[in-house]
């Protein structure tokens, strides 16, 4: 736990302008942090945090490096953007533990600071300053945020490889940072009998972690590779860092974004860099990365669509490369990003994807089933009264699902303790696709071997033109589903998929139709690859779908 000093003395420089001594000694000795109070036993971890400074006040935050020996930079931003009252203002140092206690003892702590804040070049708001050092080993630092203006005023300070900590209650949290791995631990009795159980904590790439562990589960950000991945770019300035692997030895890599939506606040403000290891060196330390990076998206040549970028780059080997997508829009923005000749890899939970692949980390390991509502609406067998089975979804409100009892079931508790046990099996399910690019993944199941299996999906809203050709859905098999989830395209291994009813009673659904193989599991996938947030409902003839139950491994969201 990192504990909050209750006086700093002495004065500060900050860019390199002295400020008068009576001002700073008034900063940091009119105000004195407080400690930690009793409920408040274990400090808040996270990587952007935000908070307040009235005049002549300071916060002050602890950080450690999440790499050994690494490059740390922080970025503060003032709030409000516009008040040049502020610039100037609201700064802050870096010191060592040994520069701490000096400080405290009575040392400058311009002498001893290690890093501090100056202005951020090519920001087009001009209210964020950044600092950047490197670490020795993993030890603490302290970072202590100050104001030496008139006003009061808001900050917002990000760390990039390394963790803020704060036990006193001076911040808010933005962004948690993991929790802290901790190594596995086994309790036992000093009398070992048949009913003693090891407790287990796993990490994420542990192999108990599907759903062997038998203790508590950390939950990082997995890796997702895939041939293409989404995700949102926040406003004003924001960037996502990823990676691109070659699929073959100096061979051509070609990326393909697209991003949304489309006007003045965003042509020309969106787009992405592809930065090399040498490159990703000096852009840490500082570089400009339009300065260093090998290859930036253009505008598709010949296409009308001037929010569609590609580049092109020739691998060196099959060293990795990262891409980072970038937004300088009022904004936010959702891009996708395509790559041919590699793979595109999200290390740290940035994408949707990796969002998804977390939902289904969390599913295998017995936290939670799904993370969309998905409501049944018609059971294979009616029934007048049906019983409910409640869901917990990590992160989301609990939902219920209404299914018929098992057939000669008398007790409508022995029916629900059935199908906690496993899937329940509808003609008709119900859901929704809340994010631009969501999917939704189904289980189905042929009622007749070799025979016809027709799907039939209506959507809303219907009269969104956004949506048209946008949503719609895949039917894969097992082996098209491996091939998937290792970063094929669906629809290179779709079996079929939805085409538009002209006429009859299904007038304007999307409808398809196969022929099963034997009785085998068939994979269906619901697609939005719009921006506009739309809910499904999705029947079938001649096969069953299966909605997952409580303890259920099946996933509604993957990449």
């Amino acid at each position: 736990m990192y504990s909050v000093p209750r006086k700093l003395r002495a004065y500060v420089r900050v860019a390199g302008m002295a400020l008068l001594a009576t001002v700073v000694v008034t900063l940091f000795t009119a105000h004195p942090a407080q400690a930690a109070t009793p409920a408040q036993t274990t400090a808040q971890r996270a990587t952007a945090v935000a908070g307040f400074l009235d005049p002549a006040s300071y916060h002050y935050l602890g950080m450690e490096p999440t790499l050994r020996d690494g490059t740390i930079v922080l970025t503060i931003a003032l709030e409000p953007a516009d008040d040049t009252d502020l610039r100037g203002a609201i700064n802050f140092i870096v010191l060592t533990d040994d520069g701490l206690r000096r400080v405290l003892a009575g040392a400058d702590p311009v002498d001893l600071d290690i890093a501090a804040s100056a202005p951020l070049q090519f920001d087009p708001i001009g209210n964020k300053f950044q600092a950047m050092f490197k670490a020795s080993g993993s030890g603490h630092y302290t970072v202590v945020v100050y104001n030496t203006g008139g006003k009061t005023g808001g900050y917002t300070l990000t760390a990039l490889n390394g963790v803020l900590l704060d036990d006193a209650d001076q911040i808010r949290v933005i962004a948690a940072a993991p929790v802290p791995y901790t190594p596995p631990t086994l309790s036992a009795s000093s009398t070992p009998t048949e009913t003693m159980a090891a407790m287990v904590s796993a990490s994420q790439g542990s192999p108990l972690a599907a759903g062997t562990a038998m203790g508590p589960l950390t939950q990082g950000a997995p890796v997702v590779n895939a041939l293409r991945l989404s995700g949102a770019l926040d406003p004003v300035l924001s960037r996502h860092f990823l990676s691109v692997k070659p699929s073959v030895r100096d061979g051509i890599v070609d990326l393909d974004m697209v991003y949304e939506p489309r006007g003045l606040q965003t042509d020309g403000k969106v787009n992405f860099w592809v930065i090399d290891e040498d490159g990703m060196r000096r852009f840490v330390y500082g570089a400009d990365p339009e300065a260093v990076q090998i290859a930036t998206g253009f505008q598709k040549p010949f296409s009308p669509d001037i929010n569609e970028l590609v580049a092109s780059i020739q691998a060196s080997g099959s060293n990795e490369y990262t891409l980072v997508p970038y937004s300088v829009a009022p904004i936010t923005v959702t891009y996708v990003i395509k790559v041919d000749g590699g793979l595109v890899i999200d290390r740290y939970g940035q994408t949707n994807e990796s969002t998804a692949a977390l939902a289904e980390y969390a599913a295998l390991a017995n936290a939670g089933v799904t993370s969309a509502p998905v409501t049944p609406t018609t059971a294979i067998t009616p029934a007048a009264t049906a019983p409910s089975l409640q869901l917990t979804i990590p992160g989301t409100t609990s939902f219920t699902l209404v299914s018929a009892p098992a057939a000669g079931a008398e007790d409508p508790t022995a029916a629900s303790r059935q199908q906690a046990a496993g899937p329940l099996q509808l003609t008709q399910v119900s859901g929704e696709l809340p994010t631009p690019y969501a999917h939704n993944y189904w289980s189905l199941y042929p009622t007749i071997r070799d025979g016809i299996v027709v799907l039939t999906m209506d959507y809303d809203p219907r009269d969104q033109e956004a949506l048209l050709g946008h949503i719609n859905f895949w039917v894969v098999d097992e082996d098209g589903m491996r091939r998937i989830v290792d970063g094929a395209r669906p629809e290179d291994f779709a079996l079929a998929g939805g085409s538009v009813v002209p006429f009859g009673e299904d007038k304007g659904k999307l409808q398809g139709a196969f022929r099963a193989s034997g009785k085998g599991q068939y994979a269906v996938i619901i697609h939005n690859d719009s921006v506009v947030p739309a809910t499904y409902t999705l029947s079938a003839t001649g096969g069953i779908i299966l909605a997952p139950a409580n303890d259920s491994q099946l996933v509604q969201a993957l990449p």
